[in-house]
């Protein structure tokens, strides 16, 4: 199987293809991410890196995604896409395989339960082709890569932040490890929004939401909702 680095600028049938590259920013592991005594990682940012800071409704901050479109510049917010990738293994393997290893850009292996697969491979799809995209553009500060920028990268941050998850889950001592039923909560809010099709990930968004289907939404094991998902995927 390969799973590499090499950039493919071509999507064919994700689902059964090798390796398909997608975005994830980097950022310095959580220090002190604590777990709770189920399957469920606690979402507090207890060592106040802003990358994964959350709103008051439990969300990743918009705020500080918005911070970096208006302080970066074209060329390096896609420099920063483009230069941190990830890659989803093909079905080459066990279908009943617990976990699957998600391989990064810098060589990093991330274990993650199974049912992330599918999940990641489409939000990763979607970040992938509108980079793709924007560098068909002659000029990277167009309005239609302007209007999908935000978003592009606050996904990519989601991203980062269940692989911060994963790490800090699978380096426990007394914990165990990774185990099959663990779950990112904050990915899998973005992932529930998904289900509902409601793609938009912005402050005043995610109150809209809560306002339309109210807090117990969020009680969803979304990865249930896989193929509902990867249906929505198509109508980005």
């Amino acid at each position: 199987m390969a799973t590499g680095a090499k950039v493919k600028t071509k999507i064919e049938q994700p689902a059964d293809s090798d390796t398909v590259s997608f975005l994830a920013p980097t950022a310095a592991k959580p220090a002190n991410l604590n777990s709770t005594s189920t399957s469920r990682l606690s979402t507090s940012n207890q060592d106040g890196d802003p990358q994964l800071a959350l709103d008051g409704n439990g969300d990743l901050a918009w705020s500080y995604t918005l911070q970096c479109i208006e302080t970066w510049s074209p060329s390096v917010l896609l420099d920063h896409l483009n230069g941190n990738l990830f890659s989803i293994p093909a079905r080459g393997y066990t279908p009943q395989a617990p976990f699957v290893n998600v391989r990064r850009m810098n060589g990093e292996v991330i274990a993650l339960p199974h049912p992330y697969r599918l999940p990641l491979m489409f939000v990763g799809k979607y970040l992938w082709e509108t980079l793709l995209g924007s560098l068909k553009d002659e000029n990277a500060d167009g309005l239609a890569w302007k209007a999908k920028q935000a978003n592009v990268l606050h996904l990519s941050r989601l991203c980062q932040t269940l692989f911060a998850h994963a790490q800090a889950k699978a380096g426990e001592i007394d914990g165990g490890g990774m185990e099959k039923g663990w779950r990112c909560v904050v990915f899998d809010r973005l992932l529930v929004r998904f289900y509902k099709q409601w793609p938009a990930n912005d402050s005043k968004s995610g109150l809209e939401f809560l306002a339309l289907y109210g807090k117990k939404e969020y009680d969803r094991d979304a990865l249930k909702y896989g193929a509902s998902i990867i249906l929505f995927s198509h109508l980005f």
